[in-house]
C-alpha cells in the first residue's frame, strides 16, 4: 500500500494524485463495514454491495501484480461511485491463502495439513487491511 502512496503522489496520472492513500483505502473499508460501499456504475453507485473481504482481495491481487493506475483508477471509482470495476470476489480459500502468506509459518508437512487448516478457517477468517 505504501508503494501504491508513492507512485500516487509522484505521477501526476494517478487517479488519486495529491490525496492521502492510506486513507482513501481506510475509509472504503469502513463503509465496507458498515454495508455502505457499492460497486460505481456510469451514472453513480450500483446498489450491488461490495465487502471488506472483497477490497481486500482486490488489493491483494492488483498490488501483487504491481498495476498502480488501474489499482488507483479502481479505489478512486469505488471513492466516488461513479466509473467501472474491473474485478471479481475472491473466494473464501483466496482470503484464506492471503492470510496464511501473511500470518503463518509454512512450515506445513503435506498437504493434507494445508487442506486442515483451509477447513479449520473456512468462513471466519477476513483477509489483512491496509493500514
Amino acid at each position: 500500500m505504501q508503494q501504491l502512496a508513492n507512485w500516487c503522489a509522484k505521477d501526476a496520472s494517478c487517479a488519486l494524485n495529491g490525496q492521502d492513500v492510506k486513507a482513501v483505502v481506510r475509509q472504503l473499508f469502513a463503509r465496507a463495514d458498515a454495508g455502505k460501499l457499492t460497486e460505481p456504475g456510469p451514472h453513480g453507485p450500483t446498489r450491488k454491495k461490495v465487502t471488506a473481504d472483497q477490497l481486500a482481495s482486490f488489493l491483494s491481487d492488483y498490488l501483487g501484480k504491481w498495476n498502480p493506475e488501474t489499482t488507483a483508477q479502481q479505489l478512486a471509482a469505488l471513492r466516488s461511485g461513479e466509473g467501472k470495476v474491473y474485478w471479481t470476489a475472491g473466494t473464501p480459500e483466496a482470503a484464506w491463502r492471503t492470510v496464511i502468506c501473511r500470518d503463518h509459518d509454512f512450515r506445513l508437512p503435506d498437504y493434507a495439513h494445508y487442506r486442515a487448516g483451509c477447513r479449520a478457517g473456512a468462513g471466519g477468517v477476513r483477509q489483512a487491511q491496509a493500514g
